[in-house]
């Protein structure tokens, strides 16, 4: 019985479940499968119509009805649906009508918002016009006009932020037109023809034929707003430009010439920014000249200034001016009047006319021209030049960085914060008020990138900071390229200072500022005015200043202001504390740069200097930034009275190379010689080769020079194709590393008033190359295996380790340049001294109490886990039997 039930029950589902997928497949649907949406809107039908299979049409409604739900405030009745199968009652048109489009709303937007009231405006301005001649109208051809402004502007006297005229134009197939038909519908009145009012009398109609002339179209003028210029028309069905006045008045052969179709066409008015205006920048670009060996007189000399591309072509139809000296050897230009933002390269050289007993100066000099807003007076430009001697090296450039603290800090080991945070480590921490700064966060390097990278001695972290410096970072919330921040003196020197210094608004604490530029130190460290050259800076917080990559100036950490300065005449490194009274911050890096720069750096060449400064506190913000480099150009010409044949003079360059680890041999290494220009820019192929003698000494063959001048050449040792490179920059080649550096080499020859020529040479450091040998690691002698190893105790294993991180850290270091000066130790957290090494990349093994698991590493434990389970199950085993033994007495004793 029950199953015989059980098997009716499924049947009927089954034959349920079939029944129910028919029905939902051939679209029927129960009322009860209605949305609540759908059932509510059922019944609403139902109980207005009475019943809910019976179509809904205008003959259940009475005029009264629809005055009532189809009017507005001003009685105009609303167009009803002629055809109502859905239920729904009159819209409101006027509502429609009196919405007002927005401005800044897009073309397709307003169409798309016009179109439904052009179908109700076409309705009712075609009952109005044509009055019931239906004759008329089976003839005649409607067509809306849409006049858009685009973003920028509006149209005609609507009021800001309204955008959309419209106009209606009835065109008669066979050209004959009412009066009425000039008459346009403009979608700036108030309201429609009310139903309340008199329609036209059908008399009022002249149906005499009418020129086209007679049809009135009215048009848009279109204007922009501030800031906007208006551009043209164009029109929407296919983009192209109908007109370029800011008034537009469609004719009537255009819109004939529309397909039959169309019923509607849009005329958009286009806009642009309006280029900003500013007071003009005006420049007299200045050069310097001197003659030695007679007076210089007043016009004596031309020289030629032209425009020029970024990489010094010259620009056909650019600014090309010539001109001469004056007694004094100044040179001034023409003046140039800049009336937009923007670089301008120029090229400025001496014109060789030829004069008996002059010796000309053939250099060469690129003027960069940077013109940008005057940050004192945002209506202005503001005009800064840099000169460079034979060279298109980088400019004064400076870039700034608006910073969001939680993202900028989110995975980064540097911080940015009030300085109060205790949970950061000490050295993203406010050191205090006039505690002094915190040196050794940065690495004494900058990094391959051009970026500085932190010191691990300092922050556990080699991290680069470039990211700081990169609009894609998250974090970096805005940015300037191009920055006119310093003000450029006569006298060459560049400055700027601010004792509330918030580039991206008042107090708009969290930034960063780069600086860099390429200059010149003389040979005796001073600028044409005798005065020592000099760089200075005064701020909060983090500054750090590197010249040729080496780190020259640590004021790093968030702190109060301190300021330092580098003497590049005497190589003095001092810091100081600008507030009156206050001590001067520790300094345990640097204090000259000879301990940088060993084998000097007043050698007349180009060097490059880069500042990075961090605004990383919320407390204040001040910045004063000093350089006093000589970028004027000078070109010096000597005369000679009685011009006499010259004799060349030679020169051979020389070097040494050393070789650690065995001895040398005779011709084992070559070295190169390279002629360049005085960017010391390696291109081509060696101009001379030369090889090592047994004790290491080499020399390339004599070079000859019949003229004065400067010449430019690059030793470099060559490397074995073969070699492979190491972390540190150097090459490894057959157990050999080769020292991979670069020495420049500058040879001066100069010719006195009897034309005597003489030569001096001048390198950037001592050409020394050392190479290193090493000796192959031997290979491990196998274990006997009949002899097992017994395993090491844990002072033996610490003893091994001990040993092998010495000797990794001896390898390391002798592979490691020397750093100048001692990083000062790193403070954890706790305020304790960190033990961690301060070599940058040593190697060493860690000792923990514990030993811990290397992942994936092969390992087997003697967990003594065999005999547990053995002696589980024996006892498992013996308790088996006892019960059974019970069991068996129990049922004995029962027999019994």
């Amino acid at each position: 019985m029950k199953s015989r039930l059980v098997k009716h029950l499924c049947s009927g589902a089954l034959a349920a479940t079939v029944l129910f997928q028919v029905l939902g497949r051939t679209g029927i649907t129960t009322y009860a499968e209605m949305g609540a949406d759908q059932q509510e809107a059922e019944e609403q039908s139902i109980e207005e119509n009475g019943d809910d299979d019976t179509d809904s049409d205008n003959s259940g409604y009475d005029n009264t009805s629809n005055d009532e739900q189809g009017n507005d405030s001003t009685g105009n009745e609303t167009a009803g649906n002629n055809d109502n199968n859905t239920g729904d009652e009159g819209i409101d048109n006027d509502e429609a009508d009196d919405s007002d489009v927005s401005g800044s709303e897009s073309t397709a937007d307003v169409e798309d918002e016009l179109e439904a009231d052009a179908a109700d405006d076409i309705t009712d301005d075609e009952e109005n016009v044509t009055g019931g001649i239906e004759a008329d109208n089976a003839e005649s051809e409607t067509i809306t006009i849409y006049y858009v402004a685009g973003e920028g502007g509006t149209i005609e006297d609507l009021p800001q932020g309204e955008a959309a005229l419209t106009e209606v134009v009835v065109l008669s197939d066979d050209e004959e037109l009412t009066d009425n038909n000039a008459q346009t519908d403009n979608a700036l009145e108030a309201d429609h023809s009310s139903s309340d009012e008199e329609e036209p009398a059908e008399e009022s109609f002249d149906t005499a034929s009418d020129d086209e002339e007679d049809i009135e179209i009215e048009g848009a003028t279109a204007s922009a707003l501030d800031g906007y210029e208006f551009v043209n028309w164009t029109v929407d069905y296919d983009d192209s430009i109908v007109s370029t006045d800011e008034t537009i008045e469609p004719s009537i052969e255009d819109l004939k010439a529309l397909s039959a179709e169309t019923s509607k066409v849009t005329y958009i008015a286009n806009f642009k920014a309006a280029e900003a205006t500013y007071k003009a920048a005006e420049l007299s670009p200045t050069v310097h000249m001197s003659l030695t060996g007679r007076e210089l007189q007043n016009g004596e000399f031309q020289f030629l200034m032209v425009a020029t591309d970024v990489n010094g072509n010259e620009l056909a139809g650019g600014y090309s001016q010539k001109t001469t000296n004056d007694a004094d050897g100044n040179v001034v230009f023409p003046t140039i009047t800049y009336e937009k933002p923007g670089t301008y390269y120029y090229k400025i050289t001496q014109i060789n006319d030829g004069k008996t007993g002059v010796t000309y100066d053939s250099t060469y000099y690129s003027l960069r021209v940077y013109v940008s807003q005057d940050p004192d007076d945002n209506t202005a430009l503001k005009a800064n030049t840099a000169y460079f001697k034979n060279s298109n090296a980088v400019p004064i450039t400076v870039r700034m960085y608006d910073y969001d603290e939680a993202p900028i800090n989110d995975g980064y080991t540097l911080k940015f914060s009030d300085g109060g945070n205790n949970k950061f480590k000490v050295f993203n921490r406010y050191v205090g008020k006039q505690k002094g700064v915190y040196q050794g966060i940065v690495a004494t390097d900058l990094g391959a990138d051009g970026y500085p990278y932190l010191s691990s001695a300092t922050t556990k972290s080699s991290e680069s900071l470039s990211y700081l410096f990169n609009y894609n970072t998250n974090g970096v919330g805005s940015y300037d390229e191009d920055v006119v921040l310093y003000q450029a003196s006569g006298d060459g020197s560049y400055s700027y200072s601010s004792n509330s210094f918030y580039p991206f608004g008042d107090k708009n604490y969290l930034f960063g500022v780069m600086t860099e530029t390429a200059f010149t130190i003389s040979e005796d460290g001073k600028t044409k005015d005798g005065k020592d050259m000099t760089y200075t800076f005064s701020g909060d917080d983090d500054v750090w200043v590197y010249v040729d990559g080496k780190l020259v100036i640590d004021l790093g950490g968030i702190h109060d202001a301190y300021g330092a300065e580098v003497n590049f005449n005497t190589g003095a490194i001092t810091y100081y504390n600008p507030k009156e009274g206050g001590a001067a911050p520790a300094n345990t890096y640097i204090s000259n740069l000879s301990e940088v720069f060993p084998s000097g750096w007043k050698d007349g060449n180009i060097h490059e200097i880069k500042i990075f400064y961090f605004e990383r506190g919320k407390y204040l913000s001040n910045y004063t930034s000093v350089f006093n480099f000589d970028l004027a150009a000078i070109f010096s010409n000597t005369y000679v009275a009685d011009v006499k044949e010259t004799t060349p003079v030679k020169t051979s360059i020389t070097g040494t190379k050393t070789l650690t680890g065995r001895d040398l041999t005779e011709g084992e290494f070559t070295f190169l010689l390279y002629e360049t220009e005085s960017d010391f820019i390696v291109s081509g192929d060696p101009v001379k080769t030369a090889v090592n003698k047994a004790d290491g000494s080499f020399a390339f063959d004599e070079i000859e020079y019949k003229e004065a001048g400067e010449y430019f050449y690059v030793v470099k040792e060559q490397i074995p194709a073969e070699a492979i490179l190491n972390e540190d920059g150097s090459y490894t080649y057959n157990d050999v590393t080769y020292d991979a550096k670069q020495v420049n080499v500058k040879v001066t020859v100069t010719a006195d008033s009897n034309g005597v020529l003489s030569l001096t040479v001048a390198t950037s450091a001592a050409i020394e190359f050392t190479n290193t040998y090493k000796t192959p690691d031997e290979p491990e002698t196998p274990q006997d295996p009949k002899t097992p190893s017994n395993p090491s105790t844990p002072s033996e294993t610490t003893e091994t380790t001990t040993q092998i991180t010495t000797e990794t850290s001896t390898q390391t270091s002798s592979e490691t340049p020397t750093q100048i000066g001692a990083p000062p130790i790193a403070i954890t957290d706790e305020g304790e001294a960190s033990n961690e090494p301060a070599v940058l990349g040593e190697t060493r093994l860690a000792v923990t109490d514990e030993e811990e698991s290397v992942l994936g590493q092969s390992r087997n434990h003697d967990t003594g886990d065999d005999y547990n389970i053995a002696k589980n199950l024996i006892i498992i085993f013996a308790a088996a039997t006892a019960i059974v033994v019970l069991v068996l007495v129990s049922r004995k004793r029962r027999a019994h």
